[in-house]
C-alpha cells in the first residue's frame, strides 16, 4: 500500500505544470528531450519513425501517439522504473524526455 502511495504521490509531482517557458526554452526541453531519449530509449524503443526498434518494447512514437492520459501519463510512465532501463531519470530528465514526446506526439 505504501508503495502505490508513493508512487501516486510522484506521478503528481511530475504531472505539475512546468513554469511558462518562452519558444526558445520549449526547444531547449524538446532538444535535450530527444538527446536522453537517444541515450535511454533508442535500444529498446526506437526515436524516430525511421528507426524500427527491436521487438523489446512498444516504439516510442506510438507510446506518444497513444497516450491517452497525456502529459500526465507521460510524466509518471517515465518516472517508473522498468527494466532493462538501468538508469533512474531525474525529474528534470523526465520532463525534458515528456516534451520530447509530446513534441513528437502533435508533429504526427
Amino acid at each position: 500500500m505504501r508503495k502505490g502511495l508513493l508512487i501516486a504521490a510522484a506521478a503528481v509531482a511530475l504531472a505539475a505544470p512546468v513554469a511558462a517557458q518562452t519558444p526558445d526554452e520549449r526547444a531547449g526541453r524538446v532538444e535535450a528531450g530527444l538527446g536522453l531519449a537517444v541515450r535511454y530509449c533508442d535500444v529498446c524503443h526506437g526515436v524516430e519513425r525511421s528507426l524500427n526498434p527491436p521487438d523489446l518494447a512498444p516504439p516510442l512514437l506510438g507510446l506518444a501517439q497513444h497516450a491517452d492520459g497525456g502529459k500526465a501519463w507521460l510524466r509518471a510512465w517515465l518516472a517508473a522504473p522498468h527494466p532493462p532501463l538501468k538508469a533512474t531519470l531525474s525529474p528534470r530528465q523526465v520532463d525534458e524526455i515528456a516534451a520530447y514526446l509530446t513534441a513528437l506526439r502533435s508533429r504526427n
